[in-house]
């Protein structure tokens, strides 16, 4: 340390001062009000804080319109659409005002359209597509549904008939296509019966069918999708779409049973072979439509048995019906144990607990 106070100090360099360096600029700017910052963190919390816009969104029909495309197959009408918090709207390229982009969309017949709604800087996009079906060409395929159904003669090679009749009608393709779905799906489910199968066939065909033919106010469309409602236990669904009174009432059956309320024992409607249910109805689904509109007063020995005699090889939905209702009528018919047994099978069923909860209270189970 000496050395620094030895005559050798002037050899030392001398200390230089602190380098000053100008200020940083801020280089990220807000294109609303012009205010500048220096990150893009700090811009970001500025335009959310200070210039916070709502996302646009449409509305079709009271409902929200989401990100995937939705198929259009019915007229609408200007104010069936409804934008919000939108200041512009581009349609398929063109600018409009959210009012006439309504026009616009309510007039398309067939066609794509892709809709950017805009607030701002702020952007939502949504994408559709037009399929209108003709009245006449809607009507052309029922008639053709019913000719198959007076045939009676199910298979690949009367649906096909229909099918190529159904071709002639093009505007209501896409209805041809959602009940050719079901169609073969209910084909699916009978071959699975009768030689097993894959049970995802049916059910991947009948899920296709809803998807489309859930668009349509048709008879026929409000049968298939209130029948694959009520297999797989959609009861809310079940009695809100479909025309016939048997599938409605005995969906509204198992809704009070599973809410653990009580239900009139008298028995349901009967299968009416005069209604599409009965008709389009895979033999499955109808053999537990025929169960389950039972009286639930005891005296349905016959159709209990037959109904119990391949309860455990039915698929998981089904076997949730079937338990219920044979277990409330061994209930009715004083056969404590059967019902137990069969309310135990359904025991860990989430959708059947209160169901379970009060049937065990009825038993006199304190347990």
């Amino acid at each position: 340390m000496g050395f620094w106070h030895t005559g050798y100090f002037e050899f030392h360099e001398p200390e230089q001062p602190p380098l000053v360096r100008a200020p940083a600029r801020p280089s990220y700017v807000c294109l609303a009000c012009g205010a500048a910052f220096f990150s893009g963190r700090d811009l970001d919390v500025h335009e959310f804080i200070d210039h916070v816009r709502q996302r646009p969104t449409l509305i079709l029909d009271g409902r929200e319109v989401g990100r995937t495309r939705l198929y259009v197959s019915r007229k609408t009408m200007a104010e069936d659409w409804a934008f919000r918090s939108a200041d512009s709207v581009v349609l398929n390229g063109e600018s409009f005002p959210p009012d006439i982009a309504a026009d616009v969309l309510a007039s398309k017949k067939s066609g794509f359209a892709d809709v950017v709604a805009l607030n701002g800087d702020v952007r939502q996009e949504f994408q559709f597509e037009f399929a209108l079906a003709d009245a006449s060409d809607l009507q052309a395929i029922d008639e053709a549904l019913y000719s198959l159904i007076k045939e009676n003669a199910w298979g690949r090679a009367s649906i096909d008939t229909f099918i190529m009749r159904g071709k002639r009608h093009p505007s209501a393709s896409r209805y041809l296509n959602g009940i050719a779905s079901y169609l073969y799906g209910v084909l699916a489910r009978e071959e699975l019966a009768d030689v097993g199968g894959d049970p995802e066939k049916y059910e991947a065909r009948y899920d296709s069918a809803v998807k489309i033919l859930g668009e349509f106010d048709r008879p026929p469309a409000e049968t298939i999708c209130g029948l694959v409602a009520f297999h797989y236990n959609q009861f809310d669904r079940a009695m809100a779409k479909t025309t016939s009174t048997r599938v409605s009432d005995i969906s509204r059956r198992f809704k009070l049973l599973l809410q653990g309320k009580a239900v009139s024992t008298t028995g349901l409607a009967g299968p009416d072979h005069s209604e599409l249910d009965a008709a389009l109805s895979d033999s499955t689904v109808e053999r537990v439509l025929r169960l389950c509109a039972i009286p639930l007063d005891g005296g349905a020995e016959a159709i209990v048995a037959d109904a119990i005699s391949d309860l455990a090889a039915q698929r998981p939905s089904d076997q949730l019906k079937l338990r219920v209702v044979v277990a409330e009528h061994y209930l009715a018919a004083g056969g404590h144990s059967d019902a137990r047994a069969h309310a135990d099978e359904v025991r860990h069923s989430s959708v059947a607990e209160n169901w379970y909860a009060g049937f065990r209270s009825r038993l006199g189970d304190s347990s």
